[in-house]
């Protein structure tokens, strides 16, 4: 009992912390893309889209990290 107990704390802090990463993730990959896109034109799109795909691959590795840490495997984390 006491193990399930520790495995559902685990899980709803997992889901609870992850809910408000995930949107503000969208919500910067998404603004980032269309900036660029529509910035694209005069060239500034172009730094503006490499940002963004930064930022999306600095919260992949996050993810990645936090999703190991849970189930207690080792991450593989681009260098």
């Amino acid at each position: 009992m006491r193990r399930l107990l520790s495995r559902l704390t685990g899980d709803s802090l997992y889901v609870l912390i992850g809910f408000p990463l995930a949107a503000t993730t969208f919500c910067l990959v998404l603004t980032g893309v269309v900036a660029g896109a529509g910035l694209w034109i005069v060239w500034i799109g172009l730094p503006i889209l490499a940002l963004t795909m930064l930022v999306a691959r600095g919260m992949g590795d996050a993810e990645r990290l936090r999703i190991s840490r849970m189930l207690a495997v080792s991450a593989y984390l681009r260098s």
